[in-house]
């Protein structure tokens, strides 16, 4: 994965874990393909290196210190930005055909089993049933 895509794929993961639409684990996943690329800090490293375990209670502690030394933005969970970079995110998905009729929306759960807190402005988006976005 070229430098630039690493340097984006871990902004926007970042953006939609604020909103709770990837699990911890994908931001540790992510971090390791950033390490993997050629992205590098001391808390990216440590980030890379947490359980599945540790993601669950360390992601939140890591992630802001990892993101500022890198130059990149943390938004707080739940938080207006994080949001708006969340949409920009998926829009950018959409866009490129990586995000499809079929995976939209990313998760109604979170992999971890916990619900994903969309923006009360995307429930129209969000709380159709999978059936609905079966292709025939």
């Amino acid at each position: 994965m070229p430098l630039d895509q690493a340097t984006r794929t871990l902004q926007d993961t970042a953006a939609l874990w604020s909103i709770g639409a990837v699990s911890p684990q994908a931001v540790v996943k992510c971090a390791c393909d950033a390490l993997i690329a050629g992205l590098d800090s001391p808390s990216l490293r440590i980030l890379a290196g947490l359980t599945r375990t540790e993601a669950d209670y360390h992601v939140l502690d890591i992630l802001p210190a990892a993101l500022a030394e890198l130059g990149l933005d943390f938004y707080p969970r739940d938080s207006r930005s994080g949001q708006e970079a969340a949409a920009r995110a998926l829009a950018a998905q959409a866009v490129s055909g990586s995000l499809t009729p079929v995976s939209w929306p990313p998760r109604s759960t979170g992999t971890s089993g916990t619900a994903c807190r969309w923006p009360s402005a995307w429930q129209p988006w969000t709380t159709s049933t999978t059936s609905a976005h079966t292709p025939p």
